[in-house]
């Protein structure tokens, strides 16, 4: 039997250099019990903080103004993973016999301040020359972004996580994206955070077109089962079987296909960053 991490390990050795890591195991998704809120912090999906059995503390968000947050953050949070962008730990959260998805505190105040002068602060390699990253990596996230019509990519939604003695960029909030695009040919405009910071980090750390096609080519190169599989695992409070179904119709499409194919145009046009 094939496992996902297996599928995607095969699927990542045709591009040059594969991935530099993949997670080890999957997701956790039975829940974890809420065993102490807090008062919401800003954040607009965010219902409640909270600690859990074990004492690790999450922002729990449910779905607002008839928007399927969840079911967005749970499909687009293992699927940007599973492409090889690194995501913020996760977990499904029960609290009052409902079920939340809860992002992992992973930083303090100073945390974010660290990812934010890092972000905004031209990297160079052991001898002086510009470094590939974190822009190659940060133009496979845009194009990730653009590619599920995520309009709120903000300085706030990365994480800098240290890994010895190398940095790791982390995607966080994937709320605003939208799982009913995926076969349109509408992506974030100028004015949406995501274009704007876009064009902020590429003049910082270089655009890297190529890079932003590559992650293009990535997506193409997931088979429809695959995201079947990301859908189906959605706890069904989130998501209709219904709703379920569609999407699995929209993956490998002539507009799902459609949409790649506008998607790499504009980015090797500089239509988008």
């Amino acid at each position: 039997m094939v496992t996902l991490k297996q599928d995607r390990a095969n699927v990542h050795s045709n591009f040059k250099g594969g991935l530099q890591t993949l997670t080890p195991v999957e997701p956790e998704l039975f829940p974890r019990r809420a065993t102490r809120i807090y008062d919401p912090p800003n954040g607009r999906d965010v219902a409640f903080a909270c600690h859990d059995h074990e004492g690790n503390y999450y922002y729990c968000k449910d779905d607002r103004n008839g928007r399927p947050v969840r079911a967005a953050e749970i499909i687009f949070t293992r699927l940007a993973d599973w492409l090889g962008i690194r995501t913020a730990n996760w977990s499904i959260i029960e609290h009052e016999n409902d079920l939340f998805f809860g992002s992992r505190n992973e930083l303090s105040s100073a945390g974010h301040f660290n990812t934010g002068n890092f972000l905004t602060t031209s990297q160079t390699n052991e001898i002086g020359q510009p470094s590939h990253f974190p822009g190659e990596h940060l133009a496979r996230l845009r194009a990730f972004d653009f590619f599920i019509d995520n309009p709120d990519r903000s300085l706030n939604n990365f994480l800098l996580v240290r890994d010895g003695s190398f940095s790791r960029i982390c995607a966080i909030d994937f709320a605003a994206a939208s799982i009913d695009r995926l076969g349109s040919d509408r992506f974030p405009v100028a004015g949406d955070p995501t274009v704007a910071v876009g064009k902020l980090l590429a003049g910082i750390h270089g655009a890297f077109a190529h890079s932003a096609v590559e992650m293009v080519d990535r997506i193409a190169a997931i088979p429809p089962e695959i995201f079947k599989r990301l859908v189906h695992d959605v706890p069904d409070e989130w998501l209709s079987q219904e709703k379920k179904g569609g999407l699995d119709a929209v993956w490998g499409s002539p507009g799902f296909h459609a949409r790649l194919a506008s998607l790499r145009s504009k980015l090797k046009n500089g239509t988008l960053v």
